[in-house]
């Protein structure tokens, strides 16, 4: 398909679907990612993150083909949940906070105490990798984080990606 055709096709989808606009994304740039973006994938990934949705839960895939308003309570067959009460990592979500697929809440409520949540304002879910304005919003705060956490007190991630040596500083 014509790319312009395509990326107003995904454009209108997008907002039929999940109420995006992608306001955030240039014309440029939907042409660019949207054939990538939108390409083929398994159906099962797709199933798999509706059943992460519908239940609210990090869980394993759940292959029992019957359907929740068939199950009877003779079936207690619960598909395993993700054991992310157990990470000990540290955790920073950015999100959009226009964002209609994250429930931050719920997402917060199955990740350990430590989990950090913080909003990016007009963002919706695609740009947080592919906005106009990621190298102003995104990446410092992502760089940040790593500073915060993971850096020597000695040591400073710049935006080029070098690793500074920075005499004195004190992470976190």
């Amino acid at each position: 398909m014509y790319p312009p055709i395509f990326s107003t096709l995904i454009d209108k989808s997008l907002i039929w679907l999940f109420n995006w606009h992608n306001t955030n994304i240039t014309e440029s740039q939907k042409l660019a990612a949207y054939a990538h973006l939108y390409s083929f994938t398994s159906v099962k990934s797709v199933v798999h993150w509706f059943q992460i949705m519908r239940n609210a839960a990090f869980q394993m895939y759940d292959d029992d083909f019957m359907s929740p308003i068939v199950r009877t309570t003779i079936s207690s067959y619960r598909p395993a949940r993700f054991p992310t009460k157990n990470i000990v990592t540290p955790i920073v979500l950015l999100y959009g906070d226009s964002d209609s697929l994250v429930n931050i809440d719920t997402i917060l409520s199955q990740l350990p105490e430590h989990a950090i949540a913080k909003p990016l304002p007009t963002y919706e879910h695609l740009d947080i990798l592919w906005g106009e304005n990621v190298h102003k919003d995104v990446i410092p705060e992502v760089l940040s984080t790593l500073n915060n956490f993971c850096c020597s007190d000695a040591d400073v991630i710049s935006l080029d990606g070098d690793v500074e040596r920075i005499e004195g500083l004190k992470a976190g």
